[in-house]
């Protein structure tokens, strides 16, 4: 078994590679890449059937998620953002004009008075990453709040998780341990991938 430490090590020369590659792309690259993921999840069953959905605000060069939550209001699907309560992510309610606001790392979130809903009871999650393999292995940031939070999908099938992804966000292997909470699939400007 390999050293936690080694893990971290790997973990965080990967971030700091495709944090970098992420950080050259156009704002033009960003939005087609963005639009073309928004038409694929558009067509999954496992979003057509969804009726409340967890999203997240970018930051960063993440892939943007505005079209997707247009397209899910729209739809007439509950929308929820997180909010960070260390060590989890509470998830609030939002409508399009509900305000956001940033927290201590500038990710923008809602405000505590709306309405919130368990993680476990959430149909389709939404994640942000920085690398993926196929095996469904989801690198993040490094908090783990989505390990955290979603620590129960061990056990239980739902909500599905999905990573959002730029195609050159796939490695070979994300380094990874018993933590580490599999993604469902991941969707890239290219493809669906499913575990």
């Amino acid at each position: 078994m390999e050293n936690p430490s080694d893990i971290s090590y790997l973990k965080n020369q990967i971030r700091k590679k495709l944090r970098a590659q992420r950080a050259l792309l156009t704002l033009e690259e960003r939005t087609t890449a963005a639009e073309k993921i928004t038409t694929q999840l558009k067509n999954m069953p496992f979003f057509k059937n969804a009726l409340s959905i967890a999203l997240y605000m970018p930051l960063h060069g993440e892939v943007e998620t505005a079209f997707i939550r247009k397209l899910a209001y729209e739809k007439g699907k509950h929308c929820y953002l997180p909010r960070l309560t260390p060590p989890f992510l509470q998830f609030h309610a939002t409508l399009p004009k509900t305000p956001l606001f940033p927290n201590q790392w500038g990710i923008l979130e809602p405000p505590t008075n709306t309405l919130s809903l368990a993680a476990q009871k959430l149909d389709l999650v939404l994640l942000p990453l920085v690398a993926f393999d196929e095996k469904g292995n989801r690198l993040g940031m490094g908090g783990g709040y989505y390990d955290q939070t979603f620590a129960f999908k061990k056990n239980q099938a739902s909500p599905l998780l999905v990573g959002l992804a730029y195609a050159f966000q796939q490695v070979n292997c994300v380094p990874h341990n018993e933590l580490d909470v599999y993604l469902d699939a991941i969707i890239t400007e290219n493809q669906i991938w499913y575990r």
